[in-house]
C-alpha cells in the first residue's frame, strides 16, 4: 500500500550580478582661446562622455613650446607668454575614482598683440594761426615689447586734408601756420603700429582761434565819427561821413577796429592786415601791407606792432610821429602829433613831436594802457591810478583825485577822460565834466566826445566839453544795441532793448521819448506807440498833436498797430478798438495780427480769414483763404498762408504774389521781404533806395519795414535797415 503526502520543494530566483559602471569616455578637448594674446587666460574645453549622476574630476599638465609649466592643474591657466610661443594641453578625467585616457589637445599660437596708444594732444593751446599746429602721440603700451611707429592724419572742418605737413617734431605731426585760418575745425587720428596691427586712437580736435583775439562791442572813437565791432565781426560805424566816408567800413570779417583823426582801420580775422578807410590825407589809409597783432591811430598817422614786438607806423611823418625808434614792445598809442608804446615792463617810450614835453616819459612808472592828446599825454598804472605829463594849459594833464581805480582813458587835443570802477566818467581840461553813464569801456579819439558800453550792452555817449551832458551829438548816435522788438514806418523806426525803453532813428526821431518799460512796439509813418508794461496802457510819440494818435484809449491792450492817421489796438478780448483823426470802426470779433496804413486796417481773424475796414477801396477787399501772417503798409497788404506762399492786394502798385515759400514777410511802400524757410531774405517790388537789394548775409530772425525801408532784427538783437537808411542800423 502506497502511502500518500505532500511535497514541498522551496525555489530561490538569484539577483543579477552587479556590473560596474562603465569608466568616462574624454571625448574631446579644445584649447581657447584658438589664438591667444599676451596675458590671455587659457581655457581647456572638455567634452567628456558620463553618466549623469557622475562625481568627476579633472587634471590638466600644461605645456608651453613643449616644456611643462603646470601639472596636475585645473581647466585655466594663464600663464607668462610671449609671442609666437605654443601652448599645449593634456588632460584627465575620473569618475568615481575611474580614469579616462588622457587626451591632447590641438596646441594654439600665442599671436601678436596690438599697441594700446596712451593718448594724443595737439600743441600748442590755445592754438592761434600764426604758429603752426602739431599732433603728438603720448605714446603707447605694446604687450609684445615690439617697437611702435605712428602715423597721423588730419581733418579740416570734416574733409580730409591732403596739403603740406612736416615732421619737424616727430614723432609728432606739424600742419604749417600758413594752411590755418581763424575759426577752422582741425582733427587729427593718430595710429600706433607695431609692423602687425595699428590702433588708432579717438580724433583729438581743435578750433583754431585767430592770433589776436576779437574784442567787439568796445566803441572807438574819431574826431566826428565812431565805431564798433559786432559779434558776427562787422563793423559799424556811425556819426559824419563825408565826401570821405569814413563812417562807412569795408565789410569784414575783422577782429580789432580803430578810428583816428578822420579815419579808421579794422583789423582782418582772415591775415591779420589792416584795411583802412577815410580820409586819405597824407596816406593816412596807406597802412603796410604786413601781419601787425594791434594798431594805434593818430591825426593823420598810424602805428601798428608786429608779432615780434617791433612797431611801423605809416602816414603824416611832420613831427616825426611816423619814425618809431628800434626795441621791442608790447602796445602802441598814437596823437596829434606823437606816439608811444609800452614795453614788457610798462616803461613808456615816445616819439613825435616834442614840444611840451609830451614826448618825455615819467620815471620809474609803469602803465598798462595809454592816452595820448594834442600835446599831453597819460597813463593809466596797474594799481588804477593816472599820471600825467606834458601840455597843461587847459588842465588836462591834472586828472582828479579818485578814491577808487580808474579803469580806461582816453585824451583828446586839450582834454582827457577817464573810465572810474563805478560806472562814472571824469573827464578834466578843456570842457571838464563827470558824468554818471555807468559804463563798462570808454573810447576818445582826439574829438569832442567819448563813447563807451554799458553792462547791458547797449552803447552811450557823453559829450567831453563843456556841461558834459550826454547826447546824441547830431549822427553820432551809438547803433549797435541790442534789441528785443522793433518796428519802421516811413519817417521814423523804433526799437525796444531788454529793459524794454525806446530808442529811435529817422526824420521825427528827434523827440522826447517816454519813460518807463515797453511792449508791443508800433510805428506808422512818423508816429510810435507801445504798451506800457506796467498796465498795458499804450503810449505814443513822435510827429503827434494834429492827428490824435497822441490820445489813445484809457485801457489795457495786448496788440497795437500804428497807420497814418490812425491807430488800433486789441482789447483783453481781442475785439479792436481805433482811435486817431481817421479813427474808423472796426468789427466786434477777436482779431490777431493787425495791420494799418491809409485810413484802413486789417486783421486775421481766428478762422485765418482776413478781416478790413476803413476807407471802401482795394485794401479792405482782400481775397478769400486761410491766412497765418499779415503785413501791411499805407497802400497795401500782404498776406502769407501756412505753405509760405504769399498773396498781395491794395493800390499803388503792390507787390507781386510769391510762392515763397516764406517764414514770415514785412511789406513797405511798393515793396515786399520775406524770409525764405533756409533763412535767406529775398524782396521784390518798387526799388525805390535799392530796397530789393538788401545787404548780404544778414543773419535776420524777424522783418518790418515802412516808406522806402526795411528792418531786420538780428540774432544778437541788433537792427538793421537798408533803402533810405542804406544799412543803418538802429
Amino acid at each position: 500500500m502506497l502511502a500518500s503526502g505532500l511535497l514541498v520543494v522551496a525555489c530561490h530566483t538569484p539577483e543579477p550580478p552587479i556590473v560596474p559602471d562603465a569608466p568616462p569616455v574624454l571625448t574631446a578637448v579644445t584649447l581657447l582661446p584658438a589664438a591667444p594674446r599676451v596675458g590671455a587666460e587659457l581655457l581647456a574645453d572638455v567634452a567628456v562622455d558620463a553618466p549623469a549622476d557622475a562625481a568627476l574630476r579633472f587634471a590638466a599638465t600644461w605645456t608651453v613650446d613643449g616644456q611643462v609649466v603646470a601639472d596636475d592643474a585645473g581647466l585655466s591657466l594663464t600663464p607668462s607668454l610671449r609671442k609666437g610661443q605654443q601652448v599645449g594641453v593634456t588632460v584627465r578625467a575620473w569618475a568615481d575614482g575611474v580614469a579616462t585616457e588622457p587626451v591632447t589637445a590641438v596646441p594654439v599660437t600665442v599671436v601678436n598683440t596690438p599697441p594700446v596708444p596712451i593718448g594724443a594732444a595737439v600743441t600748442p593751446d590755445p592754438r592761434a594761426w600764426l604758429t603752426p599746429i602739431v599732433c603728438t602721440p603720448q605714446g603707447a603700451n605694446d604687450a609684445d615689447g615690439d617697437d611702435v611707429t605712428w602715423s597721423m592724419t588730419w581733418t579740416v572742418n570734416g574733409a580730409p586734408y591732403t596739403g603740406p605737413t612736416a615732421d619737424a617734431t616727430w614723432p609728432g605731426d606739424t600742419v604749417p601756420a600758413d594752411q590755418l585760418r581763424e575759426g577752422q575745425t582741425w582733427t587729427c587720428t593718430a595710429t600706433a603700429d607695431d609692423g602687425e596691427a595699428a590702433t588708432a586712437l579717438d580724433p583729438v580736435r581743435t578750433v583754431v582761434s585767430v592770433g589776436v583775439p576779437a574784442v567787439t562791442g568796445r566803441p572807438v572813437a574819431g574826431i566826428s565819427f565812431s565805431c564798433v565791432l559786432g559779434d558776427d565781426l562787422e563793423i559799424v560805424c556811425w556819426g559824419e561821413d563825408g565826401e570821405d566816408r569814413k563812417a562807412s567800413p569795408p565789410a569784414g570779417p575783422f577782429v580789432r577796429v580803430y578810428a583816428g583823426g578822420q579815419f579808421a582801420c579794422g583789423l582782418r580775422s582772415d591775415d591779420l592786415r589792416l584795411d583802412c578807410w577815410g580820409d586819405p590825407s597824407n596816406g593816412a589809409v596807406d597802412a603796410p601791407d604786413e601781419v601787425v597783432v594791434d594798431a594805434a591811430l593818430g591825426l593823420d598817422h598810424g602805428c601798428a606792432l608786429r608779432p615780434d614786438g617791433t612797431i611801423a607806423c605809416w602816414g603824416h611823418d611832420d613831427a616825426g610821429q611816423a619814425a618809431p625808434p628800434p626795441g621791442v614792445f608790447r602796445a602802441v598809442f598814437a596823437g596829434y602829433q606823437h606816439s608811444c608804446a609800452l614795453d614788457a615792463m610798462g616803461v613808456v617810450t615816445c616819439w613825435g613831436a616834442g614840444f611840451s614835453d609830451a614826448v618825455r616819459r615819467p620815471e620809474g612808472v609803469a602803465f598798462v594802457q595809454l592816452a595820448i592828446g594834442g600835446d599831453h599825454a597819460c597813463g593809466l598804472s596797474g594799481d588804477g591810478t593816472v599820471r600825467c605829463w606834458g601840455a597843461n594849459v587847459h588842465g588836462q594833464a591834472s586828472p582828479p583825485v579818485y578814491a577808487g581805480r580808474y579803469l580806461a582813458i582816453g585824451a583828446r587835443v586839450g582834454g582827457t577822460c577817464a573810465l572810474r570802477d563805478d560806472g562814472v566818467v571824469d573827464c578834466w581840461g578843456d570842457g571838464d565834466a563827470t558824468v554818471d553813464v555807468g559804463a563798462t569801456s570808454l573810447a576818445m579819439k582826439l574829438g569832442l566826445h567819448a563813447c563807451g558800453r554799458l553792462p547791458s550792452g547797449r552803447l552811450t555817449c557823453v559829450r567831453a566839453i563843456d556841461d558834459g551832458r550826454r547826447g546824441s551829438f547830431g549822427e553820432d548816435r551809438p547803433p549797435y544795441e541790442r534789441y528785443v522788438a522793433f518796428s519802421a514806418g516811413r519817417g521814423l523806426a523804433c526799437g525796444l532793448d531788454a529793459q524794454g525803453r525806446p530808442s529811435c532813428i529817422g526824420a521825427s526821431a528827434e523827440v522826447d521819448l517816454p519813460t518807463g518799460r515797453f511792449n508791443s512796439l508800433a510805428v506808422g509813418s512818423d508816429i510810435a506807440c507801445a504798451l506800457r508794461t506796467a498796465d498795458d496802457r499804450a503810449v505814443c510819440w513822435g510827429s503827434t498833436g494834429t492827428t490824435g494818435v497822441d490820445a489813445p484809449p484809457d485801457e489795457p491792450l495786448v496788440e497795437i498797430e500804428v497807420g497814418r492817421d490812425q491807430a488800433c489796438g486789441l482789447r483783453l478780448d481781442r475785439t479792436p478798438l481805433c482811435w486817431g483823426v481817421y479813427a474808423m470802426t472796426p468789427p466786434d470779433e477777436p482779431l490777431h495780427d493787425l495791420v494799418g496804413g491809409d485810413r484802413y486796417a486789417c486783421g486775421l481773424g481766428d478762422d485765418g480769414a482776413v478781416v478790413c475796414w476803413g476807407r471802401d477801396d482795394n485794401r479792405t477787399r482782400p481775397p478769400e483763404g486761410v491766412y497765418v501772417e499779415l503785413d501791411g503798409d499805407v497802400d497795401h497788404v500782404c498776406a502769407r498762408r501756412d505753405d509760405g506762399s504769399v498773396t498781395c492786394w491794395g493800390v499803388s502798385g503792390p507787390p507781386d504774389d510769391q510762392a515763397g515759400p516764406f517764414t514770415t514777410i514785412s511789406v513797405a511802400q511798393g515793396n515786399a521781404c520775406g524770409l525764405s524757410t533756409s533763412g535767406q531774405l529775398r524782396c521784390w517790388g518798387r526799388n525805390a533806395f535799392g530796397i530789393v537789394a538788401p545787404p548780404p548775409s544778414l543773419p535776420l530772425v524777424s522783418l518790418d519795414g515802412g516808406g522806402d525801408r526795411q528792418c531786420g532784427l538780428d540774432a544778437q538783437g541788433g537792427v538793421w535797415c537798408w533803402g533810405s537808411m542804406r544799412r543803418q542800423p538802429l
